[in-house]
């Protein structure tokens, strides 16, 4: 009672219009009458059969769950594993295909079999991320507004913004109260990189600026950031080692602060500049006097600034 009754000939009459449709193409009659012959008898060769044209199908996941059936079957033969290997692939199950290839690569003489396995497995990771990112970019590009999460996705991908929203979607970023200066610093940089000459208008503490690509440079170019660092060392990187990495630290993330706008916040004083600097964090009496032989206005305007850059390095950087 309740045991299957076995049709021997219509088991082979699926069989055979499965391999029928299989030779001429239709995956699906053959995924049809393989899986009628499968729940007559659970045959090795019929669950390969099956399994394959599921996969020529995309239907990676009802095929997995026959390879699990019999598992052994395909742990123990190289070209099934390697179908196996493909299978996972094709899910996106990119780790367990991963376990599998260093596995089998490890034991097996076949090393070219495997090599190339994983990097098809590497293409295939490649190519959905690509287009996981290009469907965000997508829903970006479809909005009103950009939100920080967006700007961090589109500055992190930016040879992929579509060209038509590229203008709208780097004005959105540098002109986005929340976006981090740090973070536009490092976009403006990207641009430059990518060779972009365009303008673009920048909020940068509070002011919106404009900003011209072609006559900025990088930060490391800035002959104030040169001066900064050079007399820095030169006063202090053997007298007070200490303090000249702390001043070194602290300065640097104030250039990348206040790019690109050293000139407009330095002026022609970069000796005053970094006598804050030294001053300030290393307690110089002398760097201290030099400062106070400035103009009253000028000594506000630079420690308005120096203090506006540390303020905003510690919310940016924590430090």
């Amino acid at each position: 009672m309740g045991e299957k009754i076995v049709f021997p000939k219509l088991y082979e009459q699926y069989v055979n219009q499965g391999m029928a449709s299989f030779e001429a193409g239709s995956m699906q009659a053959a995924a049809e009458s393989f899986s009628l012959a499968y729940e007559i008898k659970q045959e090795d060769m019929v669950n390969v059969l099956l399994t394959t044209a599921l996969f020529q199908l995309n239907r990676s996941q009802d095929a997995l769950e026959l390879v699990e059936e019999k598992e052994a079957l395909y742990l123990n033969d190289t070209q099934l594993t390697a179908f196996y290997v493909q299978l996972l692939i094709q899910a996106e199950q990119f780790e367990d295909a991963k376990v599998l290839i260093a596995e089998k690569a490890a034991m097996s003489e076949e090393k070219e079999l495997w090599q190339n396995l994983s990097e098809f497995l590497q293409q295939e990771e490649e190519r959905i991320q690509v287009t996981q990112i290009a469907e965000r970019i997508k829903e970006i590009e479809a909005k009103t507004a950009i939100t920080v999460a967006d700007a961090t996705v589109l500055m992190t991908h930016l040879t992929q913004i579509p060209p038509a929203f590229f203008q709208q979607a780097v004005n959105a970023i540098l002109q986005h109260p929340e976006v981090q200066q740090l973070a536009k610093t490092n976009l403006i940089e990207a641009l430059i990189d990518l060779g972009i000459e365009e303008t673009y208008q920048l909020l940068w503490f509070g002011e919106t600026k404009e900003v011209s690509l072609k006559q900025v440079g990088k930060v490391s170019e800035s002959s104030h950031y040169h001066y900064f660092q050079k007399a820095l060392k030169s006063r202090l990187e053997n007298s007070n080692p200490v303090a000249y990495q702390g001043i070194l630290e602290e300065g640097c993330a104030h250039f990348y602060l206040m790019y690109p706008f050293h000139e407009e916040v330095i002026g022609q004083e970069d000796s005053s500049w970094l006598d804050l600097y030294l001053a300030y964090l290393a307690q110089d009496q002398s760097a201290m006097e030099r400062l106070n032989q400035l103009s009253e206005e000028r000594q506000q305007w630079y420690t308005e600034w120096f203090l506006r850059f540390s303020e905003q390095r510690i919310i940016e950087m924590g430090c």
